[in-house]
């Protein structure tokens, strides 16, 4: 009788083949590990970015939809309700946030929060109250903070200095024209301005947003500032 041969492996050829699998298991998991980090810092990254993106919309809403308010700040006294600073706006929205549709008067600030800085916006929905009389302090009945990461964030404004300066410019248009300003005040020019530029600082990149605002009203200025009401 013919004997048989065993097809199956031998053991050095078994050990080959284990370290081969291991090996290749093991590149596999460092990959996957590698890929797995990178994915989770991109998807990190792409949602800061569409949360500030989310932000930036909504402050653009905010201050595209200033209204100019005039108010009595004295006896005799009026003005469009607007004080602007580097790192401050108060006015009046004509679209609040916690009551969409309706005007409100705000406060857009940027606020020291440790080391790091936040946007805080405040409201107060004047359509139960009407406002025509100047307070330095509201009580404001709503606050958001804007989620989103800053180095620095400044305020400009660009504008007449005074509104003298509008009614002179329409019968001579070389005497006098608008500038960019650091601070920006709606009792001193009685008016409000025409452009507000938000520069935001990120990771030491300068991203500029520049926001075209209601114009006010001509006729408005002429009428109070002939004392009628």
């Amino acid at each position: 009788m013919k004997s048989s041969k065993s097809t199956g492996f031998s053991l050095v050829e078994l050990l080959i083949t284990m370290t081969i699998l291991i090996m290749v298991l093991f590149i596999g998991t460092m990959a996957y590990r590698q890929y797995s980090v990178y994915w989770h810092k991109e998807m990190g990254q792409f949602d800061e970015k569409l949360q500030t993106a989310k932000n930036i919309v909504q402050i653009h809403s905010i201050i595209k939809n200033i209204r100019p308010h005039m108010v009595k700040f004295e006896e005799n006294v009026w003005g469009h309700y607007f004080e602007g600073a580097s790192t401050l706006i108060r006015s009046v929205t004509e679209h609040a946030i916690s009551q969409p549709g309706n005007a409100a008067i705000f406060e857009l600030s940027v606020v020291a929060d440790g080391e790091s800085r936040t946007l805080v916006y405040r409201e107060k929905p004047i359509v139960e109250s009407p406002f025509f009389n100047y307070e330095a302090d509201h009580q404001y009945t709503y606050e958001k903070r804007f989620d989103f990461r800053f180095d620095e964030l400044q305020f400009e404004y660009f504008g007449w200095r005074h509104v003298d300066e509008y009614f002179t410019a329409l019968e001579s248009p070389d005497r006098f024209s608008q500038a960019w300003y650091g601070a920006y005040s709606g009792r001193d020019s009685m008016v409000t301005p025409n452009i507000i530029r938000i520069t935001i600082a990120i990771d030491n990149r300068n991203s500029l947003l520049e926001v075209p605002v209601l114009q006010f009203i001509p006729e408005y200025i002429q009428n109070y500032g002939q004392g009628n009401e």
